[in-house]
């Protein structure tokens, strides 16, 4: 699938020892990968060197603080993550996601849902279902198309929610899992008519790259929705 986007910037937010990463690496990209355990993180640091994979920045943060560039990056990856804090600060990350990403970008996501084994009471449990040792570190557990509606903004490309075999870790389990590829479309601001937000990450995206043509129009076009002509013609 990568080989449908352009190369470009990257973002592998809660990477822990960075399943993404070295991928995205070899396919061209510049990886900023974030997590909040620098062990994991020193692991993956040592798994790249050996490969000769220098494109990677690597950050120990906080998914949840962490200040993202609006309109940066061309490739988002967030595999677990939402899934690993509470409903509300996992919509405020996912809002952070979507500023994050550029127009035309792409988004990846997985979660956990309710059809996990891990998401059920103990006494609803089947003994015959293992559970993951990791079911702990889950706060919350997707409904039906949860997923979907936290990301309408953008273009899906692909969605599904599957059970999946996983026998990386522990003993061997099933989890259940939604995952989302979407795209995020041109102008989305005019689409939501969210025309202050436009101005200011267009503004934004202009200092970090004067030289890209089509931020400027699509500020002028905020300043057009806004009535604000005049400041329009003194940008010029």
């Amino acid at each position: 699938m990568l080989r449908l986007f352009p190369q470009g910037e990257a973002l592998d937010i809660g990477s822990g020892e960075g399943r993404n990463t070295p991928l995205l690496a070899r396919y061209g990209y510049h990886v900023h990968t974030v997590d909040y355990s620098s062990e994991g993180l020193h692991k993956l640091e040592r798994y790249a060197r050996s490969k000769d994979l220098n494109n990677i920045k690597y950050s120990i943060e906080d998914a949840r603080t962490i200040q993202l560039e609006p309109n940066f990056y061309d490739a988002i990856i967030a595999v677990p993550l939402l899934d690993h804090m509470n409903e509300e600060e996992g919509r405020k990350v996912a809002s952070s996601l979507l500023k994050a990403v550029k127009s035309s970008g792409f988004i990846f996501i997985e979660v956990f849902t309710r059809q996990d084994p891990g998401a059920k009471a103990p006494a609803q449990s089947e003994r015959t279902e293992t559970v993951s040792e990791t079911a702990s570190f889950v706060k919350h557990y997707f409904e039906e198309d949860e997923l979907v509606s936290w990301f309408s903004e953008l273009k899906i490309l692909l969605y599904e929610e599957i059970m999946k075999y996983d026998d990386s870790h522990g003993e061997p389990h099933y989890h259940g899992v939604a995952r989302l590829i979407g795209v995020k479309p041109r102008n989305i601001y005019y689409k939501l008519k969210r025309y202050e937000e436009a101005l200011t990450d267009y503004t934004r995206a202009i200092e970090l790259d004067p030289e890209e043509a089509w931020f400027y129009n699509d500020r002028a076009n905020a300043y057009i929705a806004l009535e604000k002509y005049e400041d329009d013609t003194n940008q010029l």
